[in-house]
């Protein structure tokens, strides 16, 4: 006898669907509102008249280290940003910022400037004492080539808490034997190199072994994505295996993907589906299950670690749970 789901039961799944339009998106996905004319920007206070690309992803470069002084007071931080703007907002309106907002900045007038640029975060290792912290700088494509730029480092020092501008210029256009030891993206293909380093042999100082993987760094960075793309993740975490902010990314990337997929099919079943919509929506509902699955897995890997992010971890797990519940509810569903 086959199973008939009852109008209760489709109401259920209704509330069901409703609230895994919600819970498919992982604690900290947030959509912001622009608020600055980047163009604008770009055209009143950077640009010059007759500058080629180069030049103005220089002068861009300059502006930015300028014009940002160095937030070494996180808490100040926080309290004088806008929770509802993106960090490159942030970053201008108070003209502060850490290596994210720098980065951010930059990215967002390279794109005025019609300049391909990635923002890159990773870990870094300083020279002076060799400790090393996350960090986010970005890579442009001038030419056909790709430059590494590192904002952040070039607008000064930081001395006993205080930060003191000193526009730097080396860092602009780093080559790999000044990058090589001291800056770590999370995606490998971001290092620009035919063989690039695995973590355990940054850390080390180690050259890469001709045994690691050959990636077509030149492919993949001409259509980048982004940070959050799944596969630029895996391949971070293949490279930086058990790290919990890399499993955690790839968790929540993997949730924003279902959320995508099957939000057509939630909409179709909390309205009473018919049999071919059913049969259209089984392989969308196999597929999302499969991506929630990955992302359980990655957030149960999390909860085992020291990672801080526990406590949302939790509740994305617990959501989570609930999402397959709905799946399950779909799968039984006969018109």
């Amino acid at each position: 006898m086959k199973y008939r789901m009852k109008s209760t039961h489709l109401l259920g799944i209704k509330a069901l669907c409703i609230a895994a339009i919600l819970f498919l998106t992982p604690i900290g996905a947030t959509l912001f509102a622009q608020e600055v004319d980047w163009q604008k920007t770009l055209e009143e206070e950077i640009l010059k008249p007759g500058s080629e690309e180069a030049d103005i992803a220089f002068d861009i470069f300059e502006w930015v280290t300028k014009k940002i002084a160095y937030q070494t007071d996180r808490k100040h931080q926080v309290l004088s940003s806008d929770p509802d703007l993106p960090v490159a907002e942030n970053t201008y309106i108070t003209q502060t910022g850490v290596c994210i907002g720098y980065a951010r900045l930059y990215e967002e007038l390279c794109k005025a400037a019609g300049i391909p640029v990635i923002v890159v975060e990773g870990v870094a290792r300083s020279s002076v004492d060799e400790e090393m912290e996350n960090h986010a700088w970005n890579i442009i494509q001038i030419n056909d080539r790709w430059l590494v730029v590192d904002p952040t480092w070039a607008s000064g020092v930081v001395q006993s808490g205080t930060f003191t501008f000193r526009f730097q210029p080396k860092f602009f256009d780093l080559p790999l034997s000044q990058r090589k030891w001291s800056h770590y993206p999370y995606d490998p293909a971001l290092q620009i190199r035919d063989h690039p380093l695995t973590y355990q042999e940054f850390i080390q100082k180690q050259e890469p072994s001709t045994d690691n993987p050959l990636l077509p760094y030149r492919e993949i960075i001409n259509n980048y994505p982004g940070m959050q793309d799944t596969s630029a993740l895996q391949r971070s975490l293949d490279y930086k295996p058990g790290d919990p902010f890399l499993q955690q990314a790839l968790a929540d990337s993997y949730m924003q993907n279902a959320e995508k997929l099957i939000q057509p099919c939630l909409e179709s079943f909390s309205k009473g589906p018919s049999q071919s919509k059913v049969e259209e929506c089984s392989t969308v509902i196999n597929k999302t299950e499969e991506w929630l699955l990955k992302s359980q897995s990655l957030y149960q890997s999390v909860l085992n670690s020291d990672s801080p992010q526990k406590t949302s971890t939790k509740i994305n797990l617990s959501n989570l749970s609930q999402n397959l519940k709905t799946l399950d509810q779909m799968k039984q569903f006969k018109s």
